[in-house]
């Protein structure tokens, strides 16, 4: 190869590269847009509430039925944290299989998902783990 060609063909893998750096740039901000879209709603298994979610598992808002208002504080307690852990478990899910749509669920984006999902639940304080 003369020196000429090898220049075009160093300079066609840098450009096959920086193709490729910016669809997977365009890649992580679709995904992105796509979780921060999430949000989950779980109702408690007698309808006495549902709870709304973002992606985070953070709390958007919470609906009460009357049957809620007829149930003893710490029921009503107990249903809230459920649904709540099932939400977060929910929109964990979610980020997971839109991540893995998009890299493969193999990617280590995938792996960072599941793992900051584990390291930021929501630390919900049980009745049973005061006593």
């Amino acid at each position: 190869m003369t020196n000429s060609a090898e220049v075009h063909e160093a300079l066609r893998k840098i450009d096959e590269q920086v193709a490729m750096s910016q669809h997977r740039a365009q890649l992580m901000q679709d995904l992105a847009v796509q979780i921060e879209a999430i949000h989950v709603e779980v109702t408690s298994p007698g309808g006495e509430m549902t709870v709304h979610v973002d992606a985070n598992g953070r709390l958007i808002d919470i609906d009460l039925t009357s049957r809620a208002m007829a149930l003893e504080p710490s029921r009503v307690r107990t249903l809230l944290l459920d649904s709540l852990d099932e939400a977060y478990e929910e929109a964990t899910r979610r980020s997971v299989a839109l991540a893995s749509a998009a890299f493969g669920p193999d990617a280590p984006t995938v792996a960072g998902l599941r793992e900051n999902a584990e390291r930021y639940r929501p630390q919900l304080k049980r009745e049973e783990d005061e006593q």
